[in-house]
């Protein structure tokens, strides 16, 4: 919907409108010429003639005819008219948005694989090595469908047989972003992160999961990564002292209860600063798939090796909950 807000007064007549000015994404306001709109002024002429008026806005046109020669100012209120935002003549088709989005993903891909192949076998290859390509694989494949409907079934220059719908548009735009610049997991989960050293008392961690809700802690031991400690780590050291008559927590050390880590240490990996989010997504998703152990948490450093220090963390909750990156 584009909306029009009309300007006037009670004490005056009909006014003569003369320009149609943006005044924001899809809203724009009737105006005379002597207007202060802005410096230099610009606006959009109204058509003088309805010879000349685009089909899409011969109502619009009609109307404000109407308001110009029939009706009293103080009948003239803001309005809101059924005009499509896609029709005004400055707003870019649908095909030439969504093509020019096109374009810049086969550029990518052809710079990223180094091949000038065509756009199916390059959205084909990308997604065995780029885990960036590989979740929107099949909606680039089906992409390219439409893509060939619009370039090579043109009847002429300036008409398309198929006009992609909106929604398209944008999705294809938002794949073109995702895929061109996929955000790094440093600085977007870059934070503080709590460790314990092997011989802490068991209270610490217990003390920071109910004052902080924190459930991951890296486990060091003269500056040595031993493992993760995590809440089901804790549960299952907890289910084998039920036959203990007397525990103490407060003389239980973490390392004793990192013992009972199931996954003997695999629950855990070290990642660098440059990985992006689908890679760290992947992480969590792909140990189920293969049978290999939960993964709890993604340790960030610099370069992904031991010894560095720690940048952040990513816990599998983190990624359940992380807001969308590349809404605006």
């Amino acid at each position: 919907m584009m909306r029009v807000d009309v300007k006037a007064t009670a004490n005056r007549g009909p006014i003569a409108y003369n320009y149609l000015f943006p005044t924001a994404r899809g809203t724009y306001r009737l105006c005379q010429v002597g207007d202060p709109v802005s410096a230099p002024r610009h606006g959009l002429p109204l058509w003088p003639d309805e010879t000349d008026v685009d089909p899409n806005y011969r109502s619009l046109w009609q109307k404000w005819r109407a308001w110009q020669s029939a009706i009293p100012a103080e009948q003239m209120a803001p309005a809101v008219l059924a005009a499509p935002e896609e029709a005004h003549p400055s707003a870019p088709k649908n095909s030439d948005r969504y093509l020019a989005a096109f374009n810049r993903i086969e550029a990518h891909l052809r710079k990223l694989l180094g091949k000038a192949e065509g756009f199916s076998r390059l959205v084909t290859e990308a997604a065995l090595s780029r885990n960036e390509v590989r979740p929107f694989r099949e909606e680039l494949l089906e992409f390219a469908d439409l893509r060939n409907a619009i370039v090579h079934k043109r009847k002429q220059t300036d008409f398309v047989i198929a006009e992609p719908h909106p929604e398209v548009v944008r999705r294809i735009e938002y794949i073109c972003e995702a895929i061109s610049n996929p955000v790094k997991v440093i600085p977007l989960f870059q934070r503080k992160v709590e460790v314990l050293q092997a011989n802490d008392s068991l209270t610490k961690p217990l003390d920071l999961m109910r004052t902080r809700d924190i459930s991951q802690f890296p486990v060091f031991e003269e500056g040595q990564l031993l493992g993760l400690l995590s809440e089901r780590c804790i549960a299952r050291w907890l289910a084998h002292c039920t036959n203990v008559d007397l525990v103490i927590l407060s003389e239980t050390p973490v390392k004793a209860v990192l013992r009972y880590e199931e996954s003997g240490g695999h629950n855990f990996a070290l990642i660098s600063r440059s990985e992006n989010v689908f890679g760290a997504c992947e992480r969590f998703t792909a140990g189920p798939q293969r049978q290999l152990p939960q993964m709890d948490a993604l340790l960030i450093t610099h370069s992904g090796k031991p010894g560095e220090a720690l940048l952040g963390i990513i816990t599998a909750w983190d990624m359940l909950n992380l807001p969308d990156p590349y809404e605006p």
